[in-house]
């Protein structure tokens, strides 16, 4: 089910990452933002930090782990990202082209 805590969350989004990444996301997220709508739905925006001295972290290889964790995320119910970067969108179509 969805995480409860970012203690969860956190759990939940290593999980999403090869095990020889998952020590990217060493603390659990931040909460940054909440709120509830007027129909009562809450939202929450959480930041994650992602440090590592062992792996090069590239914008490419962030934004990639970042993409899983996200996809994690939506998957258990959690929660469903913002709306993409732009970098984020240049990936996707670029490794749709590749797969045409």
């Amino acid at each position: 089910g969805a995480p409860r805590s970012p203690a969860e969350l956190h759990e939940l989004c290593r999980a999403a990452l090869a095990p020889a990444e998952a020590h990217v996301l060493r603390t659990p997220p931040s909460l940054i933002d909440e709120w509830e709508s007027a129909e009562g739905r809450p939202s929450r925006t959480y930041r994650f930090s992602y440090s590592s001295s062992t792996l090069a972290l590239s914008r490419q290889r962030a934004l990639d782990m970042n993409r899983r964790v996200c996809e994690a995320v939506a998957a258990a119910g959690a929660g469903r990202p913002r709306t993409p970067s732009v970098e984020s969108l240049a990936e996707l179509a670029a490794a749709a082209a590749l797969r045409e």
